[in-house]
């Protein structure tokens, strides 16, 4: 399943260990708090697991937060880009082409 991931994060080094962690997964950059990835049941949940422990570990702020949200190929396929966010349309537009 493909996931939207983004974060408002106070706290500089719990930002940064939250990027770190999401890049690890193989999440992508999409904007500075906003990244884009692809996870199974599993690495989902692990990720989840890690994100909720970085948070208690380290006491989000009251006003701390990171919303996961789950895409669906179809709506994922409708979404409109506006700008220039390289990274967005490689994967809405991955090629289709087949070599033999």
């Amino acid at each position: 399943m493909l996931y939207i991931i983004c974060y408002d994060i106070e706290n500089n080094t719990i930002r940064s260990r939250i990027a770190k962690a999401l890049e690890r997964y193989g999440c992508q950059r999409l904007q500075k708090s906003v990244f884009i990835g692809e996870l199974n049941p599993k690495k989902y949940q692990s990720l989840r697991t890690e994100l909720s422990a970085e948070a208690y570990d380290r006491n989000f702020a009251a006003t701390d937060n990171v919303i996961m949200q789950p895409i669906e190929p179809h709506l994922f396929a409708q979404l409109r880009l506006i700008g220039s966010n390289e990274t967005l349309r490689q994967l809405k537009d991955k090629p289709n082409t087949l070599f033999f």
